[in-house]
């Protein structure tokens, strides 16, 4: 389980504005313009201030779920999230352009203030995306040198006994001292008359949390608040490599009947994300200005 405890004193000074990746594939501009949308800046994508001591907007539940106690009015929140993004590709001399468009919710939540004679009651619920990522691409091409089913020849290939149950390989000669590619079966030694190949590669990862949170005044100027979030998401991974006879170089007799038209590899890894998290915390108001607080989760 892991552990962090953040302490911070937050006193009135200059605020320089600074962004960062996060540490979901930093690498993602997707996920960092998440950050500008959802409430892991606060729901407010002008203040860059953390929110352990003194809360900003309605996603300060992240950094401490007591400094929603500070809160002055109840608010509402809702961000839409879109990716655009788009690759090139280049594979035996083809050029292939794939463009994709990715429209997600990225976040909805309130923050309601509960009316009181003294101190302070804030309750809310809320959703917020925090991973969207979505890729494809594809490639084609003429291969005169190599086909896919060469490499079910090594043992140790995931593939090696579905491709000989299958004729993708097969044995080379009658009398059955080795294996070969079914594409060259039947052709002179390191000869091979070519095959068309087409691949296309799609991933997408989606994960988003449902939080429910409650601060309140527990003593003059003592804050304390707690959350708890659900974490659920889902990533999918497709891989599909075609070979296609297109010009009917394996219309031949090496396996009685044949006629190779064309070999399909398709992955499928499937990924579930289940998760629960859980925040505490407590903000202490010093005096006008100047605030401590410490969070766990």
């Amino acid at each position: 389980m892991k552990r962090n405890v953040y302490i911070l004193i937050l006193c009135l000074v200059p605020i320089f504005e600074g962004y960062a990746q996060q540490e979901l594939e930093p690498e993602r501009f997707s996920n960092f313009s998440l950050q500008l949308t959802s409430p892991n800046v606060n729901a407010d994508p002008g203040s860059m201030m953390p929110s352990v001591a003194k809360a900003y907007g309605f996603g300060s539940y992240i950094d401490n779920p007591a400094s929603m106690a500070t809160i002055e009015n109840s608010e509402f929140m809702f961000s839409f999230f879109r990716d655009t993004d788009s690759a090139n590709s280049s594979y035996l001399g083809t050029k292939n352009k794939t463009d994709w468009q990715n429209d997600k919710l990225g976040s909805i939540g309130v923050a309601y203030s509960v009316p009181a004679i003294t101190g302070s009651l804030v309750i809310g619920v809320g959703y917020n995306r925090v991973i969207s990522n979505a890729n494809t691409y594809r490639i084609s091409g003429r291969n005169n040198n190599s086909t896919i089913t060469d490499s079910f020849l090594d043992a140790d290939n995931k593939y090696f006994d579905l491709a000989f149950d299958t004729y993708a390989i097969d044995w080379g000669d009658v009398e059955q001292t080795y294996l070969e590619s079914i594409f060259r079966i039947g052709f002179e030694p390191g000869s091979f008359p070519g095959i068309n190949q087409e691949a296309e590669i799609r991933s997408q990862t989606y994960a988003g949390q449902y939080t429910a949170f409650l601060a309140t005044e527990f003593r003059k100027d003592l804050f304390v608040g707690f959350s708890i979030s659900f974490l659920q998401g889902e990533s999918q991974h497709r891989e599909n490599f075609l070979e296609t006879d297109n010009q009917n170089d394996y219309d031949g007799d090496f396996i009685e009947g044949s006629d190779i038209d064309n070999i399909l590899v398709n992955d499928r890894i499937d990924t579930k994300i289940l998760a629960w998290k859980f925040r505490t915390g407590l903000v202490y108001k010093i005096r006008p200005g100047l605030n401590a607080g410490i969070s766990y989760q």
